[in-house]
């Protein structure tokens, strides 16, 4: 239903509440990729959270806010289901060591004002947020182990430069761009036009890299516990999952990288929202 890519805001219970699991690269199925930051590292996730069902969409965006140019592909036939594309600057705080820019040192419900989560907690009363890291890897493993993706088959890419059809199946990456996939162009896809994993979320292996509320740190494996990071030394936030230029292994549950906030040519970056599991959301 194209209303959830455009007017609705979709999301998915993520049961959550207690759980302690292994985060980042646990099967040599999984290739390290980026110097072994993805070393896996036990975390707990006190508990169940909402996420969103899509990558926020340009149509979605401008409900809330002007849509950067830059942040749309020409040609489309339909842009408004098309992920949008923004820097972490323009949701959560623009300012260095300025309000939304600092949590979990301030209360959670802080963000700069103006911009859009402000204006989205404002308009839904909801208190919507970037997921954490491991909010984010767990949700797109979905309840699969190491090895796999999230639907459950395995991970098939040998090499760089090769074609991993388990993943040809889940989300747009260098090797299927030529698929006809949604408005057939080879680049950026329509949200939702490939199979959802277990959890049905989609689009969690490849077309938009997406932010997370963390600060980046090479090394999680003594210092993350689930909670996000915040290092005053760090100018980098997280991005989760691969961009459609790029090969299978950045599509990887466990495959991390980062990105300033304030980076102005954020145009293979999106993000999706997260929201408290208290919630009762209909």
């Amino acid at each position: 239903d194209r209303r959830y890519k455009t007017d609705v805001l979709l999301m998915r219970r993520i049961p959550a509440k207690g759980v302690v699991w292994r985060m980042g690269r646990k099967s040599d199925r999984e290739l390290s990729w980026v110097s072994n930051t993805d070393t896996p590292c036990e975390v707990t996730l006190t508990n169940d959270y909402y996420l969103g069902v899509y990558s926020l969409t340009c149509g979605q965006y401008a409900r809330f806010g002007t849509v950067d140019a830059s942040g749309v592909l020409s040609g489309l036939d339909d842009p408004d289901v098309n992920p949008v594309r923004t820097r972490w600057a323009d949701l959560r705080a623009n300012k260095e060591n300025g309000p939304g820019n600092l949590w979990p040192v301030e209360r959670h419900d802080v963000v700069q004002s103006g911009l859009i989560l402000d204006k989205m907690r404002k308009r839904t009363g909801v208190l919507l947020d970037l997921p954490t890291e491991a909010q984010w890897e767990y949700a797109c493993r979905a309840g699969n182990g190491s090895g796999t993706w999230g639907d459950g088959s395995k991970i098939m890419g040998v090499g760089e430069d090769a074609e991993d059809v388990n993943l040809s199946k889940l989300g747009r990456y260098i090797k299927n761009v030529n698929d006809g996939v949604g408005d057939g162009s080879k680049n950026f896809v329509d949200v939702g036009c490939y199979k959802p994993n277990d959890w049905g979320l989609y689009d969690m292996y490849g077309d938009v890299a997406e932010w997370c509320l963390d600060k980046y740190s090479a090394d999680i494996t003594s210092n993350y516990t689930g909670k996000p990071i915040v290092d005053a030394t760090q100018s980098k936030y997280v991005l989760k999952n691969g961009i459609y230029w790029q090969g299978w292994k950045y599509c990887q549950p466990s495959y991390r990288s980062s990105q300033a906030g304030t980076y102005n040519s954020a145009v293979s970056y999106g993000f999706r929202l997260v929201a408290p599991g208290s919630l009762n959301l209909r």
